[in-house]
């Protein structure tokens, strides 16, 4: 498994920043290096390749799912926005025959308001009438 090129560089000045201050603890280490880099890692210390493409799958898989769930709520509320032409029509039937009813009703009582009036002022002048008499 490679690195990528800044942690590359990342450790080769932390290598070079040793040699400088303690060649002897450099050394040592190089020593062990060669002596222990043919052998396996144990598999509990070994990286697992799926971890490092992860980082990068991960920014396109997020990316893809909520383009996904944008595009399906649109279609969604697209369809609940614009309803069929059916129950638009519907819709629109019941929307004119409350309107009619409600005229009906708004004219059923100016005509009584206008008959108690007409009614009213008849029956008050009968009284004024019949009081002066």
């Amino acid at each position: 498994m490679s690195l990528a090129p800044s942690e590359q560089r990342a450790l080769t000045e932390i290598e070079n920043s040793l040699k400088r201050s303690d060649p002897t603890l450099a050394e040592l280490l190089a020593d062990f290096n060669r002596i222990a880099s043919p052998e396996e890692l144990p598999r509990w210390e070994r990286l697992s390749p799926w971890r490092s493409r992860l980082k990068d799958i991960l920014p396109v898989a997020v990316a893809t799912f909520l383009l996904s769930l944008l595009v399906l709520c649109f279609a969604v509320l697209g369809n609940v926005s614009r309803p069929s032409r059916a129950a638009s029509c519907g819709f629109t039937q019941q929307v004119t025959a409350c309107q009619q009813a409600q005229s009906r009703q708004s004219q059923q009582g100016h005509a009584q308001q206008a008959h108690r009036s007409a009614g009213g002022s008849a029956a008050a002048g009968t009284a004024a009438a019949s009081s002066q008499q």
